[in-house]
């Protein structure tokens, strides 16, 4: 639990900086341990004003890789020593093939958006994926409108219905708007 405190605070930091807003939850927190954290119109707008352009992560990444030529590549990415893991090399694109995540076999983004729409009781042809990366293929092709962000990778444009406008570029409002959900 102090982990996840500790990551809420860190990502409360980024928000500030980079939306130019305290997050409700972390106001929420500060209330719960009694500080009243006093913040005036006059202190908004210079948040708002002054959000910074770029924001750099430093990650420590451990990868799953196989080791072997006997290893069967199942997509782009994309490497399986057994049907019991799954491993996708590149999905954080600045460190390239040296990141990745590994999971169960038949495990990733698309069969668990099924899952979870199966339990709320609608169809996949109903919801909306967004993503870029290769982890986020299986989701767009299981939703029945798969959306790429512009920054994708092309492997991962290929896989989408369309292309919506990069992450900085406010890619998911835009996409949202275009499909009306706000």
């Amino acid at each position: 639990m102090a982990s996840l405190t500790t990551e809420r605070t860190n990502r409360a930091f980024g928000d500030i900086h980079v939306r130019g807003e305290y997050p409700g939850c972390y106001l929420r927190s500060l209330r719960d341990q009694g500080v009243d954290l006093v913040i005036t119109d006059e202190d908004r707008e210079i948040l708002k004003e002054n959000t910074v352009d770029f924001v750099s992560f430093s990650y420590h990444v451990s990868v799953a890789a196989p080791r072997t030529s006997s290893s069967r590549s199942t997509a782009a990415g994309r490497s399986s020593t057994s049907s019991d893991f799954h491993v996708i090399t590149g999905t954080v694109p600045h460190i390239g093939t040296g990141s990745g995540e590994g999971t169960l076999g038949g495990m990733n983004k698309g069969s668990t958006i099924l899952q979870l729409l199966e339990h709320l009781g609608i169809q996949a042809e109903s919801a909306i994926g967004i993503g870029d990366s290769t982890n986020d293929i299986e989701m767009l092709q299981v939703c029945g409108v798969g959306i790429a962000r512009g920054n994708a990778t092309d492997d991962v444009k290929l896989h989408a219905d369309e292309v919506a406008t990069a992450v900085l570029g406010d890619g998911v409002w835009n996409a949202f708007r275009r499909h009306g959900l706000i």
